[in-house]
Parts: structure tokens; C-alpha cells; sequence
């Protein structure tokens, strides 16, 4: 896990940076937490819990050694529970030298080097500067 900052929460964050082994697929649900009930004469009502939609993203990984160490040493350190962890939205991701602009106008993303190597970007669409070919920036 990489420590970096997020400056829209205002706090330090923790990057799970792992990608996923992409031979074994990404599973992705996208869903609105919401309560059913069925009344006495079989109606179904539903309430929504949000107005936004949550995302369950599920993947395996392939680690080296040294990428179990991290992930250990920082699940183990004592600021981990206090701090948000953000996830790459694997799916999502752009190969560098495309349009970041016009996709990441508002949003947050990582700048995706390695896995030992990943910052938050508050303002993903004014990245400029040169990069390696590898680099993705992937939506978080």
C-alpha cells in the first residue's frame, strides 16, 4: 500500500496499488443499497438507502515478495484504520499519451507507474509533462 494525500478530504490516504491478474478476469457490480419489503397482498415496496450508486470490484492478485512485505508492514501499521483507502477502478484505466482531459474533468484517479509507485491526482485532466510509456492513470 502506497501512503499519499487527499486534498478534497483533506487527510492522508492509503492506495491499495496492486493490479490484477487480468488472465483470471475483474468481476464488477455496480448496485444502490436499497430495503424491499413484500405487504400482505404480494406488492413489493422498495426504499433506497442512497442516491448514489456503489461499486464491488473483485480480483486476484499476483504478488512478489517484496509487494507482500508492503502490503503487510501497512496493513499492520497503526494509522491504517484511520485513514481512507483508495481503489484503481482496474476497468476504467487510460494508457498514457490519451486525452486525460476530456475523460478525468472532475474526478479523482491515480497516476499509475508501478506497483510501488502511484500518487492521487485531484485534477487528472491537467496531467502534463513527461512520463514513462508504462504510465496509466487509472479512475479511483
Amino acid at each position: 500500500m502506497i501512503s499519499s494525500y487527499d486534498a478534497i478530504m483533506g487527510e492522508n490516504c492509503w492506495i491499495l496499488p496492486f493490479q490484477p491478474d487480468w488472465s483470471k478476469g475483474v468481476e464488477t457490480r455496480f448496485t444502490i443499497p436499497a430495503d424491499s419489503e413484500r405487504g400482505l397482498t404480494g406488492r413489493e415496496s422498495r426504499k433506497a438507502y442512497a442516491s448514489t450508486l456503489r461499486c464491488e470490484m473483485e480480483f486476484q492478485c499476483i504478488l512478489n515478495a517484496q509487494e507482500v512485505t508492503t502490503l503487510r508492514n501497512a496493513l499492520q501499521n497503526n494509522d491504517f484504520e484511520n485513514n481512507p483507502i483508495w481503489f484503481p477502478f482496474w476497468p476504467g484505466q487510460i494508457p498514457f499519451g490519451d486525452t486525460y482531459g476530456s475523460v478525468f474533468s472532475s474526478s479523482q484517479a491515480i497516476l499509475w507507474q508501478d506497483n510501488l509507485d502511484a500518487s492521487l491526482q485531484t485534477d487528472p485532466g491537467g496531467l502534463v509533462g513527461p512520463y514513462p510509456s508504462e504510465t496509466l492513470l487509472v479512475p479511483a
